[in-house]
């Protein structure tokens, strides 16, 4: 079976610590379009004496070179794969050769907008705020999260970090013991893309209507618009549904407020309303849709705040009198969760034919020893009802689910206990009720959730016994 293409660009033998930019672009100048004899330079040149193969195309410089083709810098001919070529960011790049600072800012904003640079550093401004050791492992692993493949053995993503170190958008600074802490420099990343921190978590929490509308409009390049004439645009080029209620209220004053729109009421002729919209400059800021196009692509809005909480921030939250705070900081819980379990994210807010039409909190997977696929729920309510645990059961075999977590600050009664025992005694499906009692243990001891978890899933081994038990007794 094929191997699954990892999402982090390739990158083998393409690292800066590697190769030497400016020399190579130099190389490829010189020998393009035959790609044996530019393999030939740059292996005498950067690999003397290694990667020699009796296949010459598996040297370290065809890594290379395959390597500049995923990060756009060549492109191969379609007719004959060993004719090379560069693209018009691989020529900017070459005529930039001669200027360190330059060459450094061209790649920067590359890889930040085209090779998922910008989820890379949210990735680790993630872990950071969480309370994560940033290391090359948990990054990854929270990448996975994400929904990004990562091989586990691959060097891609070390090699775009690199890069964005190159860039002076991640800063290598050492810790107490020596060990690289890559911290996001935002100023550096301002100055290459022309937006702020704050704007970048802003636009994070638009919802998709919201980025579909932005990247519609932005690509429609005029001065001014109707609204209506955007929001079609939008349905056509991405197939967006929006909401009911009218486009102020969902889409136009939180675009405003971001900073990428401003928009006006007018009446046309026989009283007919419309809303006419107009870009700001960061709407016309060139890397405008790629940005939010990679924004969009994560897991939707919210997910960044809800993915940054501490536990200490989130079960605080739980205390709340607020019952929207209780209810983010349940959806809080949850993500904390994932990462605990060290599960991969796949959706949350699900809703859709998958589901039969109910909405999910969140869905994730596990690939350890066995496939397991996770369905997720959050009650903030003061008492979860048997229906609640029904519903929820009904979706896990829709979805096909063989955990079904129930998280509620509430209390649980017997009922639905005993509903839970019946649905593990009869089906492959594990139930997981975590109500009020148990979210105040993890309050006072939150060292405690692997303890609880294990706890769980000795109680559901438990009950599950008896399937294989003749006649139901133990």
């Amino acid at each position: 079976m094929a191997r699954q293409k990892s999402d982090i660009v390739f990158g083998s033998e393409f690292s800066p610590a590697v190769i030497k930019l400016e020399k190579l672009l130099e190389l490829v100048d010189t020998h393009i379009p035959d790609r044996a004899a530019l393999q030939a330079a740059i292996d005498a040149y950067f690999f003397p004496g290694k990667g020699k193969c009796s296949d010459p195309r598996k040297s370290l410089a065809d890594n290379t070179i395959l390597s500049m083709c995923a990060y756009g810098i060549l492109e191969r001919d379609e007719g004959d794969k060993n004719q090379l070529a560069f693209t018009v960011f691989g020529r900017s790049l070459h005529a930039a050769r001669a200027n360190p600072k330059k060459l450094r800012e061209m790649m920067g904003k590359h890889c930040l907008v085209e090779c998922r640079g910008l989820q890379v550093i949210e990735a680790i401004k993630t872990l950071f705020l969480a309370g994560t050791k940033v290391t090359k492992e948990n990054l990854a692993k929270h990448l996975r999260q994400e929904g990004l493949h990562i091989p586990s053995n691959g060097k891609h993503l070390n090699v775009l970090r690199q890069w964005l170190e190159y860039s002076g958008a991640l800063n290598p600074d050492k810790a107490n013991g020596g060990q690289a802490l890559w911290k996001p420099c935002d100023t550096r990343i301002e100055e290459l893309l022309g937006v702020t921190a704050e704007e970048l978590e802003k636009w994070g929490e638009l919802t998709q209507s919201q980025y579909d509308f932005a990247r519609a409009f932005a690509l429609l390049d005029v001065d001014e618009a109707l609204s209506s004439r955007v929001r079609d645009h939008a349905i056509a080029l991405y197939g967006t549904e929006f909401p009911e209620g009218g486009l102020p209220q969902s889409v136009l004053h939180k675009l405003q407020d971001v900073g990428l729109i401003e928009w006006e009421k007018t009446t046309g002729g026989r009283g007919a309303k419309a809303h006419v919209v107009r870009p700001t400059n960061k709407l016309r800021n060139e890397f405008l849709e790629p940005i939010l196009e990679q924004i969009a692509s994560s897991m939707g809005s919210g997910y960044k705040r809800l993915s940054r909480m501490s536990l200490t921030d989130i079960l605080e939250r739980l205390d709340s009198d607020d019952t929207y705070e209780k209810g983010i900081a349940l959806e809080g819980l949850a993500f904390y969760f994932c990462r605990r379990l060290d599960l991969e994210f796949v959706d949350w807010r699900l809703r859709g034919a998958a589901s039969g039409g109910a909405e999910v909190d969140m869905i994730v997977e596990g690939a350890r020893l066995l496939f397991s696929r996770w369905q997720i729920q959050c009650k903030n309510t003061k008492k979860v009802h048997l229906n609640d645990l029904a519903k929820e059961v009904g979706i896990a075999v829709a979805m096909k689910s063989n955990v079904v977590m129930l998280i509620s600050t509430g209390v649980i009664g017997t009922a639905v206990t005993d509903f839970a025992r019946m649905v593990m005694q009869s089906t492959a499906i594990q139930v997981v009720l975590i109500g009020g009692g148990l979210l105040d243990t993890l309050k006072n001891e939150p060292d405690r959730l692997s303890e609880v978890l294990n706890q769980k899933a000795v109680e559901a081994m438990q009950i599950k016994r008896v399937q294989v038990t003749d006649n139901g007794n133990s």
